[in-house]
C-alpha cells in the first residue's frame, strides 16, 4: 500500500504509525451540499477527502428521511420534515404504550438489502478508506418510543426496556453480520449520548445497558481484522475510558463540549480523535482566523508526532462561504 493513499494515511493515523500527512475529512449536510454545490465541488477537487462512501443504500430511510413531508419508516416509526436537506424528527412512536411491545417485531425482512452496489463501490474507490455502518442502537430506541419515557424507564420500566434495547441489538447484529462480508476498512457506529454538560443517563447506568452491546459489535468486527470508529455528540468524557476498554480507536465527539486541553491531557497518544470543529457556533457565526485557531489547537492538544488525529467538520447550510473555505484550509495545517 503506498504511504500517500488516503487509505493509508488514515489507517497510520489511527494506528499512530506517523501518516505521511495529517489526514482529513469533511461531512456535509443535503442542505449545505445543495446550497455549496459549486464550491464544495471546486474544494473537494483539491482537497479530497481521505474517506468515501461504500455504496449502501439504508432500505430504513436513507435520504428520505430528509425529504419534506410525512413519512411511516419500516420500523413504523412515523417521521415528520419541514425543511429539505434536514433531518425530520419522529411524530409518531410505535412503542409509547409498551403494551405494543408483545406484538412488535423488527424488519427483519431489511437484513441483505442495500448492499447490491456495495461491492462494485468499494473496488472503485479502493485506495479510500471506508466506514461501515452499524445503524444506531441508542437513536432507534429513541425513536421507536418518545425519549421523556424512555428516561423514565430507567427507574420505572427497566425490564421492558432492555426488551427494546435487545430487539434493536438483535437487528443491528445481523445487519454487522453482513456488513462483515465485504471489504470496509472499519466498523462504525454513532449514537448520541450527551446533552452539552453531562451524560443524558448516569454513566453506572450506561455501563449496565449498553456498553455490553457496542462491546459485542465490536469485538466481532475486531475479529474480521477491522478499525473501529464511535460517534457521539454532547459531553461524553465520562464515558470515553469505557469505549477505549472496548475498543474504540477512532472518536468523533464535539470537542469543544468537553474541553480540548482537558480531552487532550486524558486521552491524546491513546485514541485517535476524528475532529470536530465546532459546529455549533464556531463554523455558522464565527470567523475563518478562529476556525483555523481552533484547528491548530485541535492538533496541539489531541495530536501526537505518530499520529493520532483526523480533521474533520460537519457542514451545514448556516456555515458562510469564507468559513466553509477556511475549513479545507485547516487541511494545510502541519501535523
Amino acid at each position: 500500500m503506498i504511504k500517500e493513499s488516503p487509505r493509508q494515511v488514515i489507517i497510520d493515523t489511527v494506528s499512530f504509525q506517523r501518516p505521511a500527512r495529517l489526514a482529513r475529512d469533511l461531512w456535509v449536510l443535503p442542505a449545505a451540499g445543495k446550497k455549496f454545490e459549486k464550491e464544495l465541488n471546486a474544494l473537494q477537487k483539491k482537497y479530497p477527502s481521505d474517506f468515501a462512501p461504500d455504496g449502501f443504500e439504508d432500505p430504513a430511510g436513507g435520504l428520505r428521511l430528509y425529504e419534506p413531508g410525512t413519512f411511516i419508516d419500516p420500523w413504523g416509526c412515523g417521521w415528520e420534515n419541514h425543511t429539505w436537506g434536514l433531518l425530520g424528527q419522529v411524530r409518531h412512536f410505535p412503542l409509547n404504550d409498551w403494551n405494543n411491545l408483545k406484538h412488535y417485531h423488527a424488519p427483519l425482512h431489511l437484513i441483505g438489502r442495500g448492499f447490491e452496489s456495495v461491492r462494485e463501490t468499494l473496488a472503485a474507490s479502493g485506495d479510500k478508506f471506508h466506514l461501515g455502518v452499524i445503524p444506531s442502537l441508542f437513536h432507534r430506541m429513541c425513536w421507536l418510543r418518545e425519549p421523556s419515557l424512555i428516561f423514565m424507564d430507567f427507574y420505572t420500566n427497566p425490564e421492558e426496556l432492555k426488551t427494546l434495547r435487545d430487539i434493536v441489538h438483535d437487528y443491528n447484529m445481523r445487519h454487522l453480520k453482513e456488513l462483515l462480508k465485504y471489504r470496509h476498512e472499519c466498523i462504525f457506529i454513532g449514537d448520541d449520548w450527551g446533552t452539552q454538560s453531562q451524560l443524558f443517563i448516569r454513566p453506572e447506568m450506561w455501563r449496565e445497558y449498553f456498553k455490553p452491546c457496542y462491546a459485542e459489535y465490536f469485538s466481532l468486527a475486531r475479529d474480521a481484522g477491522k478499525h473501529i470508529f464511535f460517534h457521539s455528540d454532547g459531553y461524553i468524557i465520562d464515558i470515553v475510558e469505557d469505549l477505549l476498554e472496548i475498543g474504540v480507536q477512532a472518536l468523533n465527539c464535539q470537542v469543544a463540549c468537553m474541553g480540548v486541553e482537558e480531552l487532550g491531557r486524558r486521552f491524546a497518544g491513546r485514541l485517535c480523535f476524528w475532529g470536530e470543529l465546532d459546529r455549533q457556533r464556531l463554523l455558522p457565526r464565527g470567523t475563518p482566523e478562529e476556525i483555523l485557531e481552533a484547528a491548530r489547537q485541535n492538533l496541539r492538544h489531541l495530536a501526537t508526532p505518530d499520529g493520532g488525529y483526523i480533521m474533520q467538520a460537519e457542514v451545514n447550510a448556516d456555515v458562510p462561504l469564507e468559513n466553509l473555505v477556511a475549513v479545507f484550509q485547516t487541511y494545510e495545517l502541519i501535523l
